[in-house]
Formats: structure tokens, sequence, C-alpha cells
């Protein structure tokens, strides 16, 4: 039995309206506003409104796991990297929650001790890292949220769980002066390519891998990073980048010595990368870097920003400029000696300004 509303009515100068909730067999009653403000044929529209939300029907009664199944098989254009992602997400849910959880059970609570169970878990020993836990989050609440929007679900649990990331310490400042040392101390050639094009360029790992010769403008002296596959996203968009002449005599060498059939860096294991990175930064002192190639683009940034409009640095980039304010403009340490090298003011300079 659907709860039908009463007739606007006056009580203490406002319009009322009454029904019998079918579940509970209780009465309520809701304010439509001051009759002074609301006339009567406003006051029924409300009232319909507000009847219209009550009858709706009751959500579907999907189960976590139909539910993540029905969501990923709706990711046609996601790229694979995308589309693992979620299926580790529905996988570590459905551990977590139970394959057979009906979707509108889960509540804010349950999303809590999801996410400090991932905050608990170890891998190799170590914590998984904070912005990795938020990455979770995020497609978590986005799966639910298109639940929401699917009408399977009347509210997100996973609306008050942050996604956003944590800026790290910025643990790349000391490269700069040495940078030159770090890029020698590197034994594979494509490797040392490939941080240069990340210090030089502020291109992203995948980036540098997929550039062709064909993308490297010797007369323009600028870099064409293309869309993968041709499909741009907020990551992965055209754009051109200045090729500095560090970054230029780095490239030529690599062209000579591999030649017009190959590539600047090509295909490359991460676990073969970051350990020849790795070993670099000991040989030369630098910190072990959680992301060295994230620091060098955030160094490469920090310096371009010293020098150019930020817009126009984000271009080159590929971000926008909140990211790069959150997640990679640092002071350099040449702007801290500039200032601490600046005129010193005496009691007498300081009354004349």
């Amino acid at each position: 039995m659907k709860p039908i509303l009463s007739e606007p009515y006056r009580a203490a100068g406002y319009w009322r309206v009454r029904w019998t909730d079918p579940a509970t067999g209780e009465r309520r009653q809701r304010s439509l506003g001051a009759v002074a403000k609301v006339t009567r044929t406003q006051a029924r529209a409300m009232a319909r409104e507000i009847e219209a939300a009550i009858n709706q029907p009751a959500p579907e009664a999907v189960t976590l796991r139909a539910w993540a199944d029905r969501y990923l098989a709706a990711k046609t254009t996601a790229r694979p990297g995308t589309l693992e992602e979620i299926e580790r997400v529905a996988d570590s849910l459905c551990g977590a929650l139970g394959e057979r959880r009906v979707l509108s059970s889960i509540t804010p609570e349950d999303a809590e001790g999801w996410r400090l169970g991932l905050e608990d878990r170890k891998r190799d020993g170590r914590p998984i890292a904070v912005n990795t836990v938020r990455k979770y989050i995020r497609q978590a609440k986005t799966m639910f949220g298109e639940a929401v929007k699917k009408r399977v679900l009347s509210t997100n649990p996973f609306a008050a769980e942050s996604g956003a990331m944590v800026v790290t310490d910025p643990d790349w400042t000391p490269i700069g002066p040495k940078f030159t040392a770090y890029l020698d101390a590197i034994a594979d050639d494509a490797v040392r390519t490939l941080a240069g094009l990340a210090g030089y360029a502020g291109l992203r790992r995948g980036e540098a891998q997929r550039l062709t010769w064909a993308d490297v403008g010797w007369e323009t002296r600028r870099l064409v990073i293309r869309t993968p596959e041709g499909r741009a996203t907020t990551k992965h968009r055209y754009r051109e980048v200045p090729m500095v002449p560090e970054l230029y005599a780095l490239l030529q060498r690599r062209y000579e010595a591999c030649g017009e059939g190959g590539m600047p860096v090509g295909p490359l294991a991460p676990s073969t990368v970051y350990l020849r990175l790795r070993t670099a930064a000991k040989a030369v002192g630098l910190p072990d870097y959680g992301k060295p190639l994230h620091a060098l683009r955030a160094m490469r940034e920090s310096e371009w920003l010293s020098k150019y409009p930020l817009l126009t640095v984000t271009a080159w980039l590929g971000h926008s400029p909140r990211v790069a304010q959150q997640h990679y403009a640092r002071p350099l340490d040449a702007e801290f000696d500039a200032a601490a090298r600046g005129p010193t003011l005496t009691p007498e300079t300081a009354g004349n300004r």
C-alpha cells in the first residue's frame, strides 16, 4: 500500500501535510512553508512532489558481485589498465564485504571498515601507500555513484570517504645540481634516455616509451606527445614540449647508437627501470626515491615555473595548474639562495623605505 498524503492544511501559520508510513504504521507530517509566503496551489504542488518521492519503488536488490560485473561490462571505452584497476577494487570489496552482499545493505560504516583494512594491509612487508588507498577509494566511490545514478542505490556509502591524492614529501629537491652525474651513472642507455626525457622534458614513463623518432622535431626543437591509441584522456592529450639543448644532445647520441629503426626508449620492464634508477641514485648520493621518474618530472616543472608562465608550463607538462601547485611545484634551492643573498636591511635603510 502506497502512502497517500493529506490535502495541505494550515497549522500555526504554516502549510502542512500528513500521511501514514505503510511500513511502520507511524503517522508523519511535513511543513510546506509559511502561509504568508506559499499559496495553496503551491502547497498542493509541493505535496504531490513529496508523495511521488515517498512512493518511489524500492531500490533493486542487486548483489555486490553482480553490480561490479555490470559496472565493468559498461566500461567499453576504458583502457585495459583502468579495467584491471577496477577489477582489483571489486575483488577487494567482495573479499571484505562478501560477494553476495546486497548492494543496498552496504553502509558508510562498511565503507570505512574497508578503507581501514586497506590501510592495515602490507605489501612486501610495507604498508600500502596512502595514495594507492585513495585511488582504490576513488574507484569504489565512482562504482557506487553509478549505482545511485541507475537508481540501484538511494545514497552512496562511500560519499564521506576521501579519494583526494595526498601530497608526499618533496624528496626530489636535491636532484637539480646532481642531475648530469645521475644520468651518467645509469648503466642502461634506454633507461638513461627515459630519465633524460623525464628530467629535461617532463615526460611520463608511458609517454617516453611510446615516443618515436618521428615525434622528435630536430629542426623545431620540439617533442610531439601523441595520445595512446588515438584516444585522449585527462592525462593523455596531444601536446608539444620544448627540447632543451641538453636533451637535444642526449637524443642525438641515442639516435646515432640505435638508428632510424629503433625508438628513443621503447618497451622496458618497470622493474628494470626502477632498479637502474635506484642504483644510479645510490651511486651519486641521492635518496632512494619512491617514484624517481615523478621526482624528475617535478624537478623539470619547478625549474620551468621559475622562468615561464604557469599556463605555459602546465600546457607543456600536460596537466592543470591546480595539479601543478598541489603535486609538482616546489621552491628551488637557487631561489632560496637568491632570496638569502638579497639586500640586507639596516635600521638606517629600513627607515628610508
